[in-house]
């Protein structure tokens, strides 16, 4: 009897434990304000969760916490199964690292979210995979754009750098410098505060412009 009840009762925790299958939101669920409810109980779902192109390809899947997105990804239509975005949520907001990819399957942007608002680093990438934009932020202006702060670079389809500088709370600040494509230095300019202190630039044969 002792033994059975060891056999019996690990089962009966995993089945009890065990997460419901998942479902598609988009035909199940209903949407109010960002909140998912169950069409029968009105109560905000938790559990898998996905959704189907019409002709029945996977066109996204996630997870549910009371009714929030904590988790999503997406796929292209007609992209032979490759991803089209995939991060994290908090709250039904996005909250951590986003990737989107190209339909070659390169990543094509990434960046980190807090709250729903972009923060920290944001990279772009050319389709060959050869990074082209890396940028940082903090936090938001009065008009609800992102605020830039810190270096940013960008970078031509062959992997040299198009120019490189920095932002302090919006504001270009300190040097910037810009090249050609074939690396030789094209201008140099400094800032103090997003005002224009100094400025020097060169011919793309690396000579001196008068």
């Amino acid at each position: 009897m002792k033994r059975l009840l060891l056999i019996v009762l690990p089962l009966l925790l995993i089945v009890g434990c065990s997460s419901p299958e998942p479902i598609n939101y988009e035909e199940t669920l209903n949407e109010r304000d960002g909140v998912f409810y169950t069409k029968d109980t009105n109560k905000p779902y938790s559990g898998q969760v996905f959704s189907l192109y019409d002709d029945g390809k996977k066109k996204g899947e996630g997870t549910l916490k009371d009714g929030k997105m904590i988790s999503k990804t997406e796929w292209e239509y007609n992209r032979n199964g490759q991803k089209s975005y995939e991060g994290t949520y908090k709250n039904g907001k996005k909250d951590g690292l986003f990737t989107w990819w190209y339909g070659n399957g390169k990543k094509w942007k990434e960046g980190t979210w807090k709250d729903g608002e972009i923060r920290w680093t944001k990279w772009i990438w050319y389709k060959n995979g050869q990074k082209k934009y890396e940028e940082t932020y903090k936090g938001k202006d009065v008009y609800g754009d992102p605020i830039k702060d810190g270096l940013e670079t960008k970078w031509y389809e062959n992997g040299q750098k198009s120019y490189e500088g920095t932002f302090k709370d919006g504001e270009y600040d300190g040097l910037w410098t810009m090249w050609y494509d074939n690396g030789h230095k094209k201008d140099e300019t400094t800032y103090k505060d997003g005002k224009l202190i100094s400025s020097k630039e060169w011919n793309e044969d690396g000579s001196v412009k008068e």
